[in-house]
């Protein structure tokens, strides 16, 4: 637990502080792939997040999604992601919470996102507990917590913020004018490379499967199979990489970053097009073979660039 020096109080994120929000999105990916044939609700689930994260009222919100949404949002947004929770609890952190609040600081819960029925599933109970929708205001604006902390007698000045992300958590507490730690980052090289795996898995199925498909049940030459499996396979990695594994940004410009991206692909295809014509032509073995020392090769190869020349947050 870091020090609380003289602060008085400790406000703490929920997702991705509290729990490992990581392995509750792999499982939510997995559940979601398991109900492959319900696209459209995660095409509502995904319009619903950028509605509410650009601070629409939540009426509008739903006037702009078709009429099952509320029922399609309580599913995937928040029940079926609750029984994962107690298993992912950062447990460590939850039982130093505790002991804060046994010595007699006060622990106050603040998320964007409904946090009742989350502190009810990790069997969490803080101090106080707040949302965006408590507040008026998403983060990192701090006008909605300070004017709640000032509800129950609490200073933002002698407020310790604890959370993931410091574009989130680290911008509220600077604007708060308070300290603020940041454990269990997701934006770390590691998480990052996790997250590109499990998006890099996905990626990898479509492009395989398009090869062997295009190939052996269409009857295209495995050149150009290859080249439009890889094709596929990107838009799925690029799709995955923009929404779920890279948060930063380095180019502000969306069309000079699709030029980025569609350069690294570029590369990338010339190495996959050249490792399986080396394997299938030069050493003489089976296409796909070459396709399998392709894709770790390039696999590493999208990733490093991708983050430190596109996805990377400027300085």
């Amino acid at each position: 637990m870091p020090g609380t020096g003289n602060h008085t109080t400790i406000i703490a994120d929920l997702d991705g502080t509290l729990y490992r929000q990581f392995p509750v999105r792999v499982a939510m990916m997995a559940e979601m792939l398991l109900h492959f044939w319900r696209f459209r609700d995660f095409l509502i689930v995904r319009k619903y997040r950028k509605l509410y994260e650009a601070g629409i009222e939540e009426e509008q919100r739903y006037a702009s999604l078709p009429a099952s949404a509320r029922e399609v949002i309580r599913e995937w947004m928040i029940d079926r992601p609750l029984k994962y929770l107690k298993r992912f609890r950062n447990d460590g952190l939850c039982e130093q919470l505790n002991a804060a609040m046994d010595s007699g600081i006060t622990v106050v819960v603040y998320s964007d996102y409904p946090v009742k029925e989350k502190l009810e599933a990790l069997d969490f109970h803080p101090s106080y507990a707040f949302s965006a929708e408590d507040a008026g205001c998403l983060k990192p604006d701090a006008s909605g917590i300070i004017r709640l902390l000032q509800g129950i007698n609490v200073k933002a000045e002698e407020c310790l913020v604890i959370g993931d992300r410091e574009d989130k958590d680290g911008a509220l507490a600077a604007a708060m004018g308070c300290d603020c730690v940041i454990v269990g980052g997701e934006d770390s090289l590691t998480s990052q490379f996790l997250r590109y795996c499990v998006a890099g898995g996905t990626a990898f199925v479509v492009d395989f499967g398009s090869l062997w498909l295009m190939t052996e049940v269409c009857g295209l030459y495995y050149i150009l199979s290859a080249a439009l499996a890889f094709i596929l396979g990107l838009t799925c990695n690029y799709l995955l990489c923009v929404h779920w594994v890279f948060r930063g940004r380095r180019l502000g410009n969306a069309w000079a970053e699709f030029a980025a991206v569609a350069i690294i692909a570029v590369v990338g295809l010339g190495l996959n097009e050249l490792i399986i014509w080396a394997f299938a032509e030069v050493i003489h073995t089976h296409y796909l073979i070459g396709k399998i020392v392709s894709t770790a090769i390039v696999f590493f190869w999208n990733f490093f660039a991708r983050r430190y020349l596109v996805f990377r947050k400027s300085a």
